[in-house]
């Protein structure tokens, strides 16, 4: 795993783990989505789940949630394919190439983006509170 990528995040995992993990270390070493088009994809999915806004994303402030909401009408006015077809998931990484509307949106997305990135990271460290993961050799 490259620590160089722009991504990469060491989190401190604060729990309980099986003997001998502590010697470890608990340090999760992760990439937070190594293609760009995958991090926007799963941003705009997520962030446009109006389920998850009322439970998932009530952690976010008055301002990011004005920002969300600014940033699915900017996507809409753009003519984004994922409102505009109806599709399941945001089309960011087609099967051949990415979207051809991916550097417009990026303009619109680069702040949610990062939001999304932090909820993630935040997810992540206070789950090492209460893992709920397996620890294996690699």
């Amino acid at each position: 795993m490259s620590d160089g990528h722009e991504r990469y995040r060491r989190i401190d995992l604060f729990g309980a783990g099986p003997a001998g993990a502590a010697e470890r270390g608990n340090t999760l070493k992760v990439i937070l989505f190594r293609k760009e088009e995958k991090l926007r994809s799963h941003a705009v999915k997520h962030f446009t789940n109006l389920a998850e806004s009322d439970t998932t994303f009530k952690v976010l402030s008055r301002e990011d949630q004005a920002r969300v909401t600014r940033a699915i009408g900017d996507l809409q006015d753009l003519g984004c394919p994922y409102f505009t077809q109806g599709l399941a998931t945001p089309p960011c990484e087609g099967v051949e190439k990415r979207c051809p509307m991916f550097l417009a949106c990026g303009r619109i997305l680069r702040g949610l983006e990062n939001t999304y990135l932090e909820l993630v990271e935040d997810f992540l460290r206070q789950s090492g509170a209460a893992p709920r993961y397996a620890y294996f050799f690699s």
